[in-house]
């Protein structure tokens, strides 16, 4: 993948695109995902990050319990695929508004995202909140990729 992304930059429709950034960061997340202490670590860092988003949560990792092969977090009940289909449309707006201010401040605000925004990993609940699970697929964006300028090279 990094040597694909080395010649993919060389082509002239990609000039100024940080293409060796991005899939340099994609390939060492994917290897990360294997690593639940660092999942658990990931996790406590996204949820310090997204407590600042209203009605954005993501369970609490409980660092004792966690190990490379393990982790540990808060349970969080009721969690269902199917929650936003049987709300009403305000609540479903209020749900897109929540988790597009997450991402929002993922991607320009921390540079710390998740990368793997899924129906598996991302939940809503009758109450109205977002729940993001799984943080194993989480990249700290470079201030440079995060500000999305060509080097100057």
């Amino acid at each position: 993948m990094r040597r694909g992304a080395g010649l993919a930059a060389r082509w002239s429709v990609l000039s100024g695109t940080p293409v060796v950034d991005v899939v340099g960061q994609v390939a060492d997340a994917v290897s990360g995902q294997l690593d639940f202490g660092r999942e658990a670590r990931a996790l406590e860092r996204l949820r310090d990050n997204l407590s600042a988003v209203r009605r954005v949560q993501a369970p609490r990792p409980h660092a004792r319990l966690c190990r490379p092969r393990c982790i540990a977090m808060d349970f969080v009940p009721d969690l269902d695929t199917g929650t936003a289909r049987s709300c009403s449309p305000a609540l479903r707006r209020r749900f897109a508004e929540s988790g597009l201010t997450a991402v929002y401040r993922m991607l320009f605000v921390d540079g710390f995202v998740h990368c793997d925004l899924h129906r598996g990993n991302l939940y809503f609940t009758g109450s109205g909140e977002v729940v993001v699970l799984d943080a194993g697929f989480s990249v700290q964006l470079s201030d440079r990729l995060r500000r999305c300028s060509p080097s100057s090279s």
